[in-house]
Order: structure tokens, then C-alpha cells, then sequence
């Protein structure tokens, strides 16, 4: 298990209104205390905005599709046939989800 160094040194910092407003929507947006993205900021690190439920959501879906998937994939090496009727209900949950991913990011033609 990694040891984390102990947090013992505190400074102030000023920034305006502006700023401190968009560093407080950068933390809600990414789920990352603003102490920590100004660290990621300081040391050059990629700072991104968390990704929606819907998107977390589709991402399980998916996850579940390929996992049946591989499981007929599975069988039909055992047994030397596929049931093409739940790889069709599969392709079918893929090319749903693919759309609505496609919808989510603004590229229809991706």
C-alpha cells in the first residue's frame, strides 16, 4: 500500500471574485477539492470534469453487453454454435447505447 505524505504546510492565496467562482464550478464539475486541482495545476496535471450519470450509466451497460458476449463467444466455441437470437438482442443493446453516446457528445457522424 502506498504511503501518502502528510499535509503539514498552509498558505494563503488571493485570487478575484472570477476566478475563485470558476475554480469552485471546476471542483463540483470534476468531483476534485479546489486544494487539489490547484496542486494538479501547479505540478502540470490534467485536471477533467467528471463524466455525467447518464454517461457512468451507459458505461455499466456496456460493460454487461460485452461481458454476455463473451460468455456466447464462450459457449459457442464449446459447442461449436451460437444463439444468434442473443447475439442479435446484444448487437442491438451496443448499437443503442452507441447512439445515444453519439448524442451525448454532439457527433451523430463520428
Amino acid at each position: 500500500m502506498e504511503v501518502r505524505p502528510t499535509k503539514t504546510r498552509h498558505f494563503d492565496m488571493r485570487m478575484s471574485e472570477a476566478n475563485f467562482v470558476e475554480l469552485e464550478k471546476q471542483s463540483v464539475r470534476t468531483g476534485i477539492p479546489k486544494a487539489e486541482i490547484i496542486r494538479r495545476a501547479w505540478k502540470h496535471l490534467h485536471v477533467a470534469e467528471m463524466p455525467s450519470r447518464d454517461f457512468l450509466s451507459m458505461a455499466r451497460e456496456l460493460r454487461k453487453i460485452g461481458t454476455n458476449l463473451n460468455q456466447l463467444a464462450e459457449v459457442a466455441n464449446v459447442r461449436g454454435n451460437i444463439d444468434t437470437t442473443k447475439v442479435r438482442a446484444a448487437l442491438d443493446d451496443v448499437i443503442d447505447i452507441d447512439s445515444k453516446i453519439r448524442q451525448m457528445i454532439g457527433g451523430e457522424n463520428l
